[in-house]
């Protein structure tokens, strides 16, 4: 791929896919490329801090709210056309921001309507298999069908993850190959830290990272405080807010700060005994680079989430507790039982595909 003007434009569903993108980002800029950001919220605002000399498009997202009864699969299933329309109307937007922005090449993490019939499009996920729950079975073929059909739009489709042929991974059977897309590359897992080396004493018991579309952030923020009153724990609390900013503030044994930029987050990973975080996959991989200790607590409904933690849970790597049963001396008990990420992470490579 010969492009300069390369267009990145991550989901806006929590902050994942925007921290994924930032070690393409970088490739691309090392390599001489023009990047253009295209983002909104919280991913664009935290874009902006990591990369405050690129451009930046305001281009709305899927604006997505999860329902407080944690039932995600219904809500999608109820609000299926709109989600297309909302497709339809951001690959119609992209058209105009090709023409004014002379766009040579496209990157989108997990936006289905970022794509162009004459300009190379490519779709970043590890998501190929769309986990569902056991009552929407019926769904699978359907869904399978359609995911391939949004897919075959794309030039490529690049998957984060390694190829099963080649090491464990990390996302398990949601990343399998899907036979029926052929220009399909397995580049490696992503992740912006870099590990450090660890400290002879561990400044914190647990970290917690919060993240994710509310209200569902919000509520297990609010479950975990109150839970943290009954301990004395020695805990740093990072809310997933990038426009509270990164500093810490301190009580008698809980920090808080609304974000960490890179540097930041390495540190407090490698002081902390364990993690208590999301099972996003983007969480997943950078845990996994940091060979770390976790406990998985997936959103609510969220049926890939879902499918990680267990999946963790039974390679005995991370403990995982739904939110609904969450109980925070429990987890930490449980968690001592398993081994923390081992596995191996072969580092991204996308030079050879530009």
């Amino acid at each position: 791929m010969n492009a300069k003007r390369i267009l990145v434009c991550p989901l806006d569903w929590g902050l994942g896919h925007a921290t994924r993108c930032i070690p393409i980002i970088e490739q691309l800029v090392d390599e001489g490329r023009e990047v253009i950001i295209a983002a909104s919220g919280r991913p664009a605002l935290l874009l902006k801090q990591a990369f405050p000399n690129l451009q930046h498009i305001a281009f709305a997202g899927y604006d997505i709210s999860y329902p407080k009864n944690g039932n995600m699969a219904w809500w999608a299933l109820m609000n299926a056309p709109r989600l297309l329309k909302k497709i339809q109307q951001e690959h119609l937007e992209l058209l105009e921001i090709v023409k004014t922005q002379r766009i040579d090449a496209i990157l989108s993490d997990n936006r289905y309507g970022l794509w162009h019939p004459t300009i190379k499009s490519i779709f970043i996920t590890h998501q190929l298999h769309i986990a569902c729950p056991p009552w929407l079975f019926w769904l699978k073929p359907f869904l399978r069908a359609m995911n391939i059909s949004l897919l075959r739009r794309f030039h490529a489709v690049w998957v984060p993850d390694h190829h099963p042929e080649k090491a464990k991974p990390l996302a398990g059977a949601l990343s399998a190959p899907l036979k029926e897309i052929k220009n399909l590359h397995y580049i490696g897992p992503l992740s912006r830290l870099i590990k450090q080396p660890e400290p002879a004493v561990k400044s914190y018991d647990l970290l917690v990272l919060l993240s994710g579309p509310e209200p569902q952030r919000s509520l297990f923020e609010e479950k975990i405080r109150s839970q943290l009153k009954d301990t004395k724990l020695r805990v740093l609390l990072v809310r997933g807010m990038p426009e509270a900013g990164t500093h810490i503030e301190t009580t008698e044994t809980i920090h808080s700060a609304g974000h960490l930029r890179t540097q930041q987050l390495q540190g407090a990973i490698a002081a902390a005994k364990i993690v208590l975080a999301r099972s996003g996959y983007s969480t997943v991989m950078d845990l996994a680079k940091l060979k770390a200790k976790a406990i998985f607590v997936p959103t609510p409904g969220q049926t890939e989430q879902e499918y990680l933690a267990a999946y963790l849970q039974h390679q005995k790597i991370s403990y995982s507790e739904s939110q609904h049963q969450f109980n925070l001396m429990r987890c930490i008990n449980n968690a001592a039982k398993f081994s923390g990420f081992q596995l191996a992470f072969v580092e991204s490579d996308i030079n050879s595909l530009l």
